[in-house]
């Protein structure tokens, strides 16, 4: 038996119902989120809850390129803004139907992303991170320079509201759309990385050495990850425009490219699931702690550290580990 037959054998935890757990976990949030805006249904609350779900699929895809292929990325805020820009590009000059444009959005920002994976694909640990860091400074850069295509420091500003089949596609029904393609996300990618190309990519990350000797492409599997990490990520930032009707080069800022990374490493790197809770735990409170707090950000900094401190290994990983000893604690 190969090592790659020997992992795909390997199955995740399970949990209720036979389900592995992260995807039992995934169900159950998906169900807390659509059943949310029952209990305060006001559109800013809605709005601030499509909001977080947002940058939560952005945290996916950039816990999909380092969770799974060791890649620490700090530029996923210019993936994630340039698929915002497309979508906007799209709704200004093409056509408003959200299935025109989230399509668009995400092959778009999935060929700049597999162009910083050439460019960088060779380079490892602080080396690649700092590449990305770059690349997305210069892409900022451009957002800024091209004020005929990009508005500028301005940005994209008044766009239309998008449509479904026709019908516009306001606050509330986009918030579905956006935990459904959350969902839907995420089963695609685990399934991606139970693939033969997804163990591979793990043993990338593991090993690179190793899995270069073994016959493994590493330059081309992490080519290939960080286009569909900048696909995702261009969902998430066309959901984003949809949902502001306007976008400016201030998404782009690799200060939001730390708080994703933070937010992957306080969920649990390679979950997908527990860097999308920790975004969605993290923006809401940013947001409500930003509104009757003046020094929000000490409480929110102390919080992470006591996050990092109990769960090191991050939010769904510790579930699973306290799932296996309750379930070894009742067996004796």
């Amino acid at each position: 038996m190969t090592a790659l037959e020997a992992m795909k054998r390997t199955r995740e935890p399970g949990g209720l119902l036979g389900l592995p757990m992260p995807y039992l976990v995934a169900v159950s949030v998906t169900l807390i989120l659509m059943l949310a805006p029952a209990f305060n249904p006001s559109s800013g609350t809605i709005s601030l809850l499509c909001l977080v779900v947002v940058y939560g699929i952005a945290v996916m895809s950039l816990d999909y390129v380092f969770g799974y292929g060791g890649m620490m990325s700090f530029g996923h805020a210019a993936l994630f803004a340039f698929g915002a820009y497309m979508g906007g590009f799209v709704l200004l000059h093409l056509n408003t139907e959200i299935l025109i444009g989230l399509p668009l959005a995400a092959l778009a920002t999935a060929l700049l992303g597999a162009f910083w994976g050439i460019l960088l694909g060779r380079l490892e640990g602080v080396a690649f991170a700092m590449g990305t860091l770059a690349l997305a400074s210069s892409v900022r850069f451009l957002f800024i320079q091209l004020r005929d295509i990009t508005g500028g420091t301005d940005g994209l500003v008044a766009l239309p509201l998008a449509e479904f089949f026709g019908m516009p596609i306001r606050t509330g029904a986009l918030y579905y759309v956006s935990v459904l393609i959350a969902f839907a996300i995420f089963l695609i990618l685990k399934q991606v990385v139970r693939t033969r190309y997804g163990l591979s990519l793990q043993a990338v990350r593991d090993n690179p050495q190793r899995a270069e000797a073994a016959g493994i492409n590493v330059y081309g599997h992490r080519v290939v990850a960080m286009g569909i990490s900048g696909a995702v990520a261009g969902v998430a930032g066309a959901l984003f425009v949809y949902l502001q009707g306007a976008i400016d080069p201030s998404q782009a800022h690799w200060v939001l490219s730390g708080h994703f990374m933070i937010q992957l490493l306080m969920g649990g790197p390679g979950t997908l699931i527990g860097p999308f809770i920790a975004a969605l735990f993290m923006t809401y409170l940013q947001h409500w702690l930003s509104g009757v707090i003046a020094h929000w950000e000490l409480i929110l900094g102390t919080l992470v550290v006591l996050f990092v401190y109990f769960t090191p290994r991050g939010v769904v990983p510790g579930i699973i580990e306290f799932a296996g000893w309750y379930r070894r604690r009742r067996r004796t």
